[in-house]
């Protein structure tokens, strides 16, 4: 099984890395909606600061308002030095001066009363005691004589955040008419407008805000992950389609590699095989020769002569065998002419032959080789060698385990037309159920001198020139076996 390479780790690693993305995205928001509501509480406090100079400026232009004085606004002893503090209408009202800083405490305190904004007018010199200012007040103050303009904090008071902002009031020449005796000059900072604005509402909006943010971030982080499982998916996908790619290459590669070694081989048997063939050939021929003239000199009376004369001729008939042989083997792809033929006609010439040997040997041959099969172009007697070879080794396999008659002593011999790849094929298969073939031997079966054949009744080349005449013929022979049960050879060639 092929390699695979796992990816899983790197998965993971995305994954975590995509979590701190969206957690560092999603903390970066909070801290962006916290100083959020800073700066629109200060934006707030700003507005009520310079809503509240603008109408201190008014009211100091006019010298100040005269209002009707009641319990909740009586006369200002602060202002008892000012001509005309209090007056009377002509309808008989009593009226009274109501200077900006009068004016300004008023309003902080309706303001504070309905809207919960806290406003206080306040001086490290105050006229009026309760204008004094608190610790974080007094630090503003001396701040603004260093020459800071603006001043603001988050700070606790009571129980309640509150943003605190305050900017100084610099001394004007219509305020004199109130501060002149505090010995103020225009451009003198006199003191400062503190303005303290509740957080809570803010911090309401900003909850649902982050909450909105952390349902928003939950689903892009989801929806991260899912592309990332799926992304998975399809890089997994494609590495397995990569590996599997590369395994069929190699095993191309290693059968390519395999088929070249056979190939030389066969190349370098083959030249060996021709040079041998034709040194033995001539000898044999004179050693035939010689012990036929024996047979034929010798009387009959001479039995045990002729009978040694004939046992010479016959060896020397099988090594001439092997001497064709072999030079079918060098000479394999320099034959005759192909022309088309019938497999009927091939099994037909090839049983004529080899037919009363099968029935000597109680063997049962099953045929099945239709007349209308197409015809093949081929050389003829080459592929008539081919299926007499391998009907011998069925032959030889099915006399190893059934030396006498049995019912399964049986061979089959039949062709039909395939189609592979969008080639149509003849195949042509020789089966019998004798000893069966191991896969080791597989491996090696067409290998030149390669041989189980006991005694060395076998030469060794039957099936590797078997192999290259249907090679020659641009076919293919192929076997399949199982031990103790049956071998089937395939010769395919091609229709044409």
């Amino acid at each position: 099984m092929f390699e695979r390479t796992k990816i899983g780790p790197y998965i993971i690693v995305l994954a975590i890395v995509w979590t701190l993305l969206v957690s560092l995205s999603l903390g970066w928001n909070f801290v962006q909606s916290q100083r959020g509501i800073v700066e629109l509480a200060k934006a707030e406090a700003r507005g009520v600061y310079n809503k509240d100079l603008v109408y201190r400026r008014w009211a100091a232009g006019h010298g100040g308002v005269y209002v009707p004085a009641t319990e909740e606004t009586p006369p200002s002893p602060f202002l008892a030095h000012v001509d005309e503090r209090d007056i009377i209408s002509p309808s008989g009202r009593d009226l009274t001066l109501v200077n900006p800083a009068y004016m300004t405490r008023q309003v902080h305190e309706l303001a504070r009363a309905q809207y919960g904004l806290r406003g206080h007018i306040t001086s490290l010199n105050p006229l009026r005691p309760e204008n004094a200012p608190d610790s974080w007040e007094a630090d503003s103050l001396t701040a603004f004589e260093q020459g800071v303009v603006e001043v603001s904090s988050v700070e606790e008071m009571g129980s309640e955040s509150c943003l605190r902002f305050m900017r100084p009031m610099i001394t004007e020449a219509r305020c004199l008419k109130c501060h002149a005796e505090q010995g103020y000059k225009p451009g003198d900072i006199r003191g400062g407008i503190s303005v303290a604005v509740p957080l809570a509402p803010y911090k309401a909006v900003a909850v649902r805000h982050v909450a909105g943010l952390a349902i928003g971030h939950g689903a892009l982080w989801i929806l991260g992950l899912t592309g990332l499982c799926c992304g998975a998916s399809h890089v997994r996908e494609r590495v397995r389609q990569r590996d599997r790619a590369e395994h069929e290459l190699r095993e191309v590669e290693k059968a390519l590699e395999d088929q070249r070694r056979q190939q030389q081989r066969l190349e370098s048997i083959g030249t060996l095989a021709g040079g041998v063939a034709h040194e033995i050939n001539n000898p044999v021929n004179g050693v035939m020769n010689y012990a036929q003239l024996i047979i034929d000199k010798t009387d009959d009376a001479d039995v045990r002569i002729r009978e040694l004369a004939g046992e010479i001729v016959n060896e020397t008939e099988r090594v001439a065998l092997i001497v064709r042989n072999l030079l079918q083997f060098a000479r394999q792809s320099n034959q005759q002419h192909q022309s088309p033929a019938r497999m009927a006609d091939i099994t037909t010439a090839t049983l004529s032959l080899i037919q009363t040997v099968m029935r000597h040997d109680q063997i049962q041959l099953q045929i099945n080789v239709p007349e209308d099969l197409p015809t093949v172009k081929c050389r003829s007697q080459q592929i008539q060698q081919v299926l007499m070879n391998l009907m011998t080794n069925a032959r030889d396999a099915l006399n190893e385990r059934y030396p006498e008659y049995h019912e399964n002593k049986t061979m089959s011999v039949v062709a039909r037309e395939i189609e592979e790849d969008g080639t149509n094929w003849l195949r042509t298969t020789v089966e019998d159920h004798g000893t069966g073939i191991s896969q080791e031997v597989c491996d090696h079966l067409f290998e030149p001198f390669y041989t189980t054949k006991p005694d060395k009744s076998g030469t060794g080349l039957g099936l590797s020139i078997s192999h290259g005449i249907v090679k020659d013929h641009g076919g293919r022979l192929t076997v399949e076996s199982e031990v103790g049960k049956y071998t089937r050879f395939h010769m395919d060639l091609p229709v044409r």
